[in-house]
């Protein structure tokens, strides 16, 4: 199993030539920074940090990580400083770039950061396999309207977790109960899940594509 540190393996210029300006008439605060948002770490790949609006990160798409996840304040310039857990207590700083993207530093390594447009991009019911290690779990799971797992058949229970989509990306992490807890989280979506979908939405039957086009 990875550490989560090593989730920022990426260069550090990956994305730094991708931000957009800042905005001379912006103001910012705590506030900018509420619900999920997805920290994009990878060409096909994102996690999700959920923010309360007030200076904590409630939820942190990765493994062991504890609740609260750490901590930020978004000074009126848009300029961000806080703490978060990857493996340790870390700390980032960062940029609001608008109000719905901007990016985030751990050391000298920048991603960019998407928020959650339509938490409940995920909503309905999914069908299909998850792998772990040499065992297949052949899997039914309903996700709610803010992303939310509210019910998950063949994995021990109980099972919690959280689903979000944003231009492209999926990000998502569950935790399940048992003998043998799972933790996992799409870092390889195409290999680990080649086969999930969703089955029913509440308004409509698609699928929704697991990486950008």
């Amino acid at each position: 199993m990875h550490k989560a540190r090593a989730i920022f393996s990426v260069c550090a210029g990956l994305f730094l030539s991708a931000l957009l300006p800042i905005s001379a008439d912006a103001q910012y605060s705590n506030a900018s920074l509420d619900g999920p948002w997805l920290w994009v770490i990878g060409s096909h790949e994102a996690i999700y940090l959920v923010f309360d609006g007030y200076g904590s990160i409630t939820d942190l798409g990765i493994f062991n990580s504890p609740s609260p996840a750490g901590s930020y304040s978004v000074a009126p310039d848009g300029a961000i400083t806080g703490s978060i857990w990857l493996d340790e207590s870390t700390p980032f700083t960062g940029q609001m770039q608008t109000d719905s993207t901007g990016v985030l530093s751990v050391g000298s390594t920048a991603a960019q950061v998407l928020r959650v447009m339509h938490p409940g991009a995920c909503s309905g019911l999914w069908n299909g396999q998850f792998v772990q290690d040499s065992t297949t779990h052949l899997v039914a799971m309903t996700i709610g309207p803010s992303g939310e797992i509210q019910s998950c058949v063949g994995l021990a229970p109980p099972v919690v977790g959280r689903f979000f989509s944003q231009s492209g990306y999926l990000a998502g992490h569950l935790t399940t109960g048992g003998v043998d807890p799972v933790s996992w989280t799409p870092d390889h979506w195409g290999r680990r899940l080649p086969r999930c979908r969703r089955s029913q939405h509440p308004q409509r039957r698609t699928r929704l594509s697991s990486v950008p086009a």
